[in-house]
């Protein structure tokens, strides 16, 4: 099932692949620059702070346990993040049955769809029509060429 296209719908604003791994590039360095002001921070202020004479760990090891629990914890979130924008993007994958004449593609139950249809049904991709300059030419001839100018026709070669 698609998602509706509207506004509050994250679907308008859905993430191609270079997007997603940038931002996911970008949430792992924060939550890495994260954790290094958190290693450094808890050695040289909060330890000391807490740390009494009569507390039964020392400063050393309370230090090993915070690091590790601070990895662990951005760890987590990197991975939850990542996780709810890989949500979002859907794949197409397999082998599909295209007609060589109409274009149409067979799904797993036997049926044929347009070939927009079928990735609409599957993906968040939408479609626009159009005519490349080789079938604007073909079909339309000097009409095409007159509306769209020589430079069309040159470009796809």
């Amino acid at each position: 099932m698609r998602p509706s296209k509207g506004k509050t719908s994250g679907y308008v604003q859905m993430l191609d692949g270079r997007r997603v791994i940038n931002r996911l590039i970008w949430i792992e360095a924060i939550c890495f620059a994260l954790l290094v002001v958190f290693i450094s921070v808890d050695d040289e202020y909060l330890i000391p702070m807490v740390v009494s004479a009569n507390f039964p760990y020392t400063p050393k090891v309370i230090a090993g346990m915070l690091d590790s629990l601070g990895v662990i914890l951005l760890f987590l979130l990197a991975i939850y993040i990542q996780l709810q924008v890989l949500n979002k993007i859907k794949m197409l994958e397999g082998m599909l049955s295209v007609c060589a004449h109409c274009k149409k593609i067979r799904d797993d139950k036997n049926r044929w769809s347009p070939i927009e249809e079928y990735i609409q049904e599957r993906s968040y991709a939408d479609f626009s029509h159009t005519i490349c300059p080789d079938c604007g030419v073909k079909l339309y001839g000097d009409l095409y060429l007159k509306a769209n100018g020589p430079q069309e026709k040159e470009i796809s070669e």
